[in-house]
């Protein structure tokens, strides 16, 4: 029935429409997706950490008056800026410096400081490595605990109202 309602609609609406333009049009095919479950084996790095080091300033032009998600969009833009130029993949502990001078409003001017990060040695997760304990004390779950053998995962929950 519902099959047949969805065709007379369909048909209805597209003799209606014959020979229109259309300015806009969303079509859906399906309103339900196929779910796919999976296991992954947590991978793992090491971090080379750089001593702090100032970049920029960064110069962006600014169209109008400086709206919060643009300078916000800005401070990312200059860190992406600031890693290129070391070969770096992320910054810790990231100061931002932002001003506008009275000389020239329409630019933005943004100074980066911060710790330059490199990764390597990525890695399967081992059931036998020490990062295992460490990810359970940063990690802690919400009453659901996973250990892995090497060859399959058991999960034990608690109860969280007995704290058992």
């Amino acid at each position: 029935m519902a099959l047949i309602l969805s065709l007379t609609v369909n048909v209805n609406a597209q003799k209606n429409n014959k020979g229109e333009k259309k300015a806009f049009e969303e079509a859906t095919a399906r309103s339900l997706e196929p779910f796919h479950a999976a296991y992954v084996i947590p991978i793992v790095y090491d971090v080379d950490v750089s001593s702090r080091q100032q970049f920029g300033p960064y110069a962006f032009e600014i169209k109008g008056e400086l709206k919060e998600w643009e300078l916000q969009n800005n401070k990312k833009r200059a860190v992406y800026k600031a890693l290129l130029e070391v070969g770096a993949d992320e910054m810790v502990g990231t100061l931002y410096d932002s001003y506008i001078n009275e000389s020239d409003p329409k630019t933005l001017y943004v100074t980066v400081s911060g710790y330059p990060c490199k990764w390597k040695n990525f890695r399967n997760l081992d059931a036998n490595s020490k990062e295992i304990e460490l990810i359970k004390v940063i990690y802690p779950s919400s009453g659901v605990s996973i250990s892995f053998d090497g060859s399959k995962a058991t999960k034990e929950e608690k109860d969280s109202k007995t704290n058992k």
